[in-house]
């Protein structure tokens, strides 16, 4: 028996038999090709990348249903990475130099890069993204098939070296019991997909592929970040406990607060909504003791379907998520789509832009594409009739946007009239603050619509111009920022001011850290995953709504984030003991 300490990166224990992974990095044999072959070369590489594009974006349609949006980016990531031209100018320059092939030129110059991020221990966590594409890249120059999906006849945990974050999105979640692996980081993209499939994984396992043999007997402990390879009979008997507690204590939570109100220690009442993607979503939201639909994100019709939906496909859509939460509300948004999401599902092609995230996105899609958005609306409001349907408009940066999505809106109901189609008439219409324009003028947009959303990923994202797919500079994606934090408050003051309900539904909201933070500054209503929920609940309950203003008062007076974090992380421990 031996026992290898790594970093658990999605909690869980897993009791099963290995199933290793070779390592597929090996280096390519150099083959160099005469000179009148450079530029067929060259041109063999640029297609490679356009094919390795449009196999990303394959998986982005077949997989982010199972993840949720937020894990978008690190699709969009591996684009940008196969789409930089500095990348592509120095495999040509070494195609040119050599003249050497292809795929030995991109796996010299992706090699070297990898190189320099293992030298840096804050860049080091993307080496996996780094293997992700030079291995896309050498099965489509070196005609070999995909070795990203990993066949299991039997539930096993996968050892591996190290697993890009395309394997780890293909393997089926009934079969993979575990994941331990020698590379990783607690941030690295493989990690945080596991922690999103609810695997538990322990990364950073050296010498483990060295010390495992398949079949192995091993247990996974992702919450102590230790894995032990042929355990005694007491050990396992141990572990096994361990696992059966774990589960149980989870549906315990889940069972004990279910019927109990989101709500602080004097009372103070809390609604806890859900983010989903699909209607059957629905059912799981309700199971975890959500309160209602917070975000319904549309854009997967288009993305699952690689088509755009039709009419009755959206409205059989909405219908069905709406009749199953009754009476609860369903918040709708209306597509969320540009050349960052770019799929023939738009009804057209998406222009690719050098920015796509401040580029024809979103609303701005929708006004370009008006037949597509009236198909939408028109769905929503006969969906209505069905449920508690309320509309929310995303990305508005001025009030003329806001008023044009309206009229477009009141265009719809006329029509649906005239045609004889039943509908609410009075549908709730919101809009998300996630520019910092909309955030600045909240008191404005608070004046001429019913509620508020605050989408803080792209909150962060444009207050602090940080992409936060980007290795560069992802670090700087900082939810504590006072400007951030500013915006945040200034948007739940301005909802108060005008008596319209205010909900955080980024990431920002189901992280315990900030939730104190969240309550001190007046929020009142929070939309996460369903998986969070009951977790939300527990602390909740926990808050003394008093203690949560100070909190609050004293962290928007501090201009350190790294002292923000500090208090916020202090203080959530000792409230919530």
């Amino acid at each position: 028996m031996d026992r290898f300490k790594g970093i658990g990166v999605s909690r869980g224990v897993a009791v099963g038999d290995a199933f290793v992974i070779e390592s597929e990095r090996m280096p390519v044999r150099p083959r160099y090709i005469p000179e009148d072959q450079i530029e067929a070369e060259v041109e063999r590489y640029d297609s490679a990348v356009v094919a390795a594009i449009e196999g990303i974006r394959d998986d982005q349609r077949r997989l982010t249903p199972r993840l949720g949006e937020e894990y978008l980016a690190i699709f969009e990531t591996h684009i940008r990475m196969l789409d930089d031209r500095s990348l592509r100018d120095r495999v040509v320059e070494r195609i040119r130099a050599g003249p050497m092939a292809a795929e030995a030129a991109a796996d010299e110059v992706l090699r070297q890069h990898i190189q320099l991020l293992f030298e840096d221990k804050s860049t080091a966590r993307w080496v996996s993204d780094i293997y992700d594409i030079q291995s896309r890249l050498h099965r489509i120059l070196l005609g070999r098939s995909s070795g990203d999906l990993v066949e299991l006849a039997e539930p096993a945990i996968i050892v591996a070296e190290n697993l890009t974050p395309s394997q780890t999105v293909a393997f089926e979640r009934g079969k993979v019991l575990a994941i331990a692996m020698e590379a990783g980081g607690e941030t690295s993209h493989t990690a945080i997909i596991a922690n999103a499939l609810g695997i538990p994984a322990v990364v950073g396992l050296r010498g483990l592929t060295a010390g495992v043999r398949a079949g192995d007997r091993l247990i996974v402990d992702g919450g102590a970040g230790e894995v032990v390879t042929e355990p005694d009979q007491a050990i396992l008997a141990q572990y096994v406990q361990i696992e059966h507690d774990i589960v149980e204590s989870d549906r315990q939570l889940i069972d004990e607060l279910h019927e109990l109100p989101a709500e602080t220690v004097a009372g103070r009442r809390i609604t806890l909504y859900a983010n989903i993607e699909f209607p059957y979503e629905v059912q799981t939201a309700l199971d975890n003791g959500a309160e209602g639909i917070g975000l319904y994100r549309t854009e997967y019709l288009y993305m699952e379907k690689g088509r755009e939906p039709t009419e009755e496909e959206h409205f059989e859509a909405y219908r069905s998520a709406a009749a199953l939460m009754w009476p609860r509300p369903v918040v709708i948004r209306t597509f969320d789509l540009g050349a960052d999401k770019a799929t023939d599902s738009t009804g057209g092609p998406v222009t690719a832009e050098p920015n796509p995230f401040l580029g024809c996105r979103s609303i701005r899609l929708c006004f370009d594409r008006i037949g597509m958005f009236k198909a939408q609306l028109r769905a929503i409001l006969r969906a209505s009739v069905h449920g508690y349907v309320k509309i929310l408009f995303p990305m508005i940066t001025s009030l003329t946007e806001l008023k044009r999505a309206k009229d477009i809106l009141a265009e719809v109901r006329e029509e649906l009239d005239t045609e004889g189609y039943p509908f609410e008439p009075d549908v709730e219409v919101g809009v998300m603050i996630e520019v910092p324009g909309a955030a600045v003028m909240a008191d404005a947009f608070a004046r001429e619509v019913d509620f508020f959303s605050i989408g803080t990923n792209d909150l962060i994202q444009y207050t602090l111009a940080v992409d936060r797919g980007n290795p560069v500079v992802s670090d700087l994606f900082q939810p504590a920022h006072p400007a951030v934090m500013k915006l945040i408050k200034h948007t739940i003051e301005a909802g108060d001011a005008a008596g319209i309900p205010v909900a955080v539904c980024g990431q920002m909201s189901g992280d315990l850290s900030y939730l104190i933070l969240l309550l001190g500054l007046g929020l009142r209503q929070f939309s996460t995953s369903p998986k969070i929920t009951p977790e939300l609940k527990r602390a909740i309950r926990l808050i003394k709504i008093e203690e949560a203003r100070e909190i609050a008062s004293e962290v928007m007076k501090e201009p350190s984030i790294e002292r923000t974090i500090e208090i916020l992380t202090t203080r959530s421990r000792e409230l919530m003991k």
